[in-house]
């Protein structure tokens, strides 16, 4: 187990003006799981090579347990690294593929089989040590993966989006199987995905980044209760939240244009005009008739089984929006129907409209 740490660490590549990785300072503690959490092209798999040693750091530091990592080969870092693609020894059996790198590094064979032993129990995989990988599904090959990581035991796990190619149901399962086996190690990990809901539900944290440059670090809880800024609000949440552009006048909130739909809001810090975007979650809002809250027509309506999501249209031209209303199956309206929108003011959330900063709720 170890602490990492990233203290104003930046990478860029010749060809790309904006940095890959922007001044990134981030704390990951001893045994945490941690995930790195954005859209594509957003840095995250960069930073998570940064620290393994196959992307070069340019300015700053990286630390393990304290340790400065400049200068240090990756094979000298004592980390464990999953990627997308597997990467399994194709004419190695699983059982070969597990232990190959104790037998590089000289181990004895009889540790070397009880380890592969003990780890393949624990993943599932006792029947399949004598397989080859062509002949595994893929959430064997995944988990195959997984445990040659394992074998090593290294001081930290970096898994860079090991779920993307398996398909949606293996992809639940395979999701509580490494954070079963992460709280069980108690090995620091780092893990990266684009995936919010993944996200979510593995991480003890999520750090969020965008563009090169840290968002927010939060429990998921907290990410999803209290967005430090627009970005990370209409990111985190399946569906997102609604943000719609509205202005604050002295202690409300005003949204639309001839049917003005106005809220009151307790500001925290000052606005840098009075130009805003009013947020509110699918579940925060009901549908209700028009002339209440925000005049909208139905479009989309989405018949989930157990839920229903409304995707209404208000405003006109350049102002038009939609805004997604979760409500119960027997309550949805009919696609076309005129409704009013009613968010619930104790969860309306409160933008900056020109830094996009968190400024009330």
């Amino acid at each position: 187990m170890a602490t990492v740490d990233f203290i104003k660490a930046s990478c860029s590549y010749p060809d790309n003006r904006r940095k890959a990785v922007d001044n990134l300072t981030l704390s990951v503690g001893d045994g945490e799981f941690l995930v790195l959490l954005g859209p594509s092209g957003c840095g995250k798999t960069t930073a998570l090579r940064m620290l393994a040693g196959l992307e070069p750091l340019q300015s700053g530091q990286i630390l393990v347990d304290g340790e400065d990592l400049e200068g240090l080969p990756p094979g000298e870092r004592d980390l464990a690294m999953v990627f997308q693609n597997y990467a399994l020894f194709p004419h190695m059996t699983v059982a070969r593929n597990l232990g190959f790198r104790m037998e590089l590094a000289g181990a004895p064979q009889s540790a070397i089989s009880r380890r592969v032993r003990r780890v393949a129990s624990e993943l599932g995989l006792s029947e399949r040590l004598d397989r080859l990988p062509r002949t595994l599904s893929g959430g064997e090959q995944q988990r195959v993966a997984i445990g040659r990581a394992m074998v090593r035991e290294p001081r930290v796990f970096l898994m860079d989006e090991p779920l993307g190619a398996l398909d949606a149901k293996l992809r639940a399962s395979a999701r509580s199987r490494i954070a079963e086996m992460q709280r069980k190690s108690g090995t620091t990990t780092l893990y990266v995905t684009h995936d919010q809901v993944e996200a979510m539900a593995m991480g003890d944290r999520i750090a969020i980044m965008n563009r090169g440059v840290l968002q927010q670090v939060d429990s998921p809880r907290q990410l999803y209760d209290r967005p430090a800024n627009e970005f990370v609000a209409g990111f985190v949440g399946s569906p997102a939240m609604n943000l719609v552009p509205g202005t604050y006048k002295h202690g409300w909130a005003l949204i639309g244009e001839a049917d003005v739909f106005e809220v009151p809001v307790e500001l925290h810090r000052p606005l840098t005009s009075s130009s805003v975007l009013v947020g509110f979650r699918p579940e925060h809002a009901t549908i209700t008739a028009p002339g209440n809250g925000i005049w909208a027509s139905v479009g989309v309506v989405e018949l989930l089984g157990h839920t229903a999501y409304a995707h209404c249209e208000m405003g006109v031209g350049r102002g038009r929006r939609t805004l997604i209303v979760r409500c119960e199956m027997d309550e949805a309206p009919r696609p076309g129907a005129h409704v009013g929108v009613m968010p619930d003011p104790r969860e309306i959330h409160l933008f900056d409209g020109e830094t996009g900063l968190r400024v009330g709720r």
